[in-house]
């Protein structure tokens, strides 16, 4: 019995282990978060982020608004990822379906696109865009809606400013609207041999 009751300890014990290194394992990290008029592809195939901006004129309210969200993840294993938009009260407006990532080689990147067609805003403020991490909130960038004519009070908690995306890219210009566009966004480079080198911007946000 007290073999019995020594085999089951060290069963149990190793259980936790197997466990909590495998869960160690599997990790996910938004590496950006962008809100855009719209994602595209160029003609080598890479990622154009058209027209990113973070706030909204309406001439009334409630009215609706058609977007997109960029967001870029790196990390190991499976997990499920979405991103949401809440009021200032922090009530989901509308939500992204649920995607999963497999991260099949270690530390890969994984971008996604979101789409938030027809999101009806009720009411000016400061709204939030989240990146939802395994149904936990792990990052989230504000959207202002604004009326035509009226002001928007917000104090942000620093007077800091603060990244909410550092992209590898090839050109940033600016759209006839006055909207940047990130255009070029790519997730790696393949080299016939090394040494080996090219041009490139890293846009920060």
């Amino acid at each position: 019995n007290f073999m019995k009751k020594i085999l089951l300890v060290v069963l149990a014990l190793s259980l936790l282990l197997t466990t909590h290194i495998f869960a160690q394992g599997e990790k996910a990290h938004l590496l950006g978060l962008s809100i855009v008029e719209d994602i595209l592809e160029d003609d080598y195939g890479l990622t154009v982020l058209d027209g990113l901006f973070s706030i909204t004129i309406f001439k009334k309210l409630p009215s609706t608004d058609v977007f997109k969200v960029y967001s870029r993840w790196m990390g190991t294993g499976e997990h499920k990822v979405r991103v949401q938009i809440v009021d200032p009260d922090k009530k989901i407006v509308k939500k992204s379906d649920d995607e999963d990532i497999n991260f099949e080689n270690d530390y890969e990147t994984y971008w996604l696109s979101h789409d938030f067609a027809n999101t009806l805003f009720n009411k000016p403020g400061v709204y939030w865009v989240q990146a939802v991490l395994n149904d936990n909130v792990e990052f989230e960038i504000p959207l202002f809606i604004q009326i035509s004519g009226e002001e928007l009070e917000y104090e942000p908690e620093s007077e800091l400013p603060y990244i909410t995306f550092s992209l590898p890219a090839i050109e940033v210009y600016e759209k006839d609207n006055g909207l940047l566009t990130v255009s070029g966004v790519f997730e790696y480079f393949v080299f016939d041999d090394f040494p080996a080198k090219d041009s490139f911007i890293i846009a920060n946000g």
